[in-house]
């Protein structure tokens, strides 16, 4: 699957980031509120995102001559909006996505 299999995932309303990684594997960070105002959703959601990445895994991303498989790391933001930017702050500089 090329690349633009990701917008399966953005078509979920997320903003994914992703890291590369030497082990030809991507790490997808997905900041969701699993609690809060709208946690009732986010088991759905995580549910989704679950299947996108299962069936993208299953045939590989290619980006150039690599496959890489995908991994997947959820915060919980809590649906706060200062939370979820300190999460993205974190999944980008010290957990690696970018």
């Amino acid at each position: 699957m090329k690349l633009g299999g990701s917008a399966a995932a953005l078509s979920l309303g997320l903003k994914p980031v992703f890291a590369q990684t030497d082990s030809e594997t991507l790490k997808l960070a997905v900041v969701v509120g699993m609690t809060g105002a709208y946690g009732v959703y986010a088991a759905e959601m995580k549910r989704g995102i679950d299947l996108v990445v299962e069936i993208m895994n299953n045939e590989g991303v290619q980006i150039g001559d690599k496959v890489y498989k995908i991994s997947t790391q959820y915060y919980d933001d809590k649906t706060d909006a200062t939370t979820a930017g300190r999460l993205v702050e974190r999944a980008a500089t010290s957990d690696g996505a970018h």
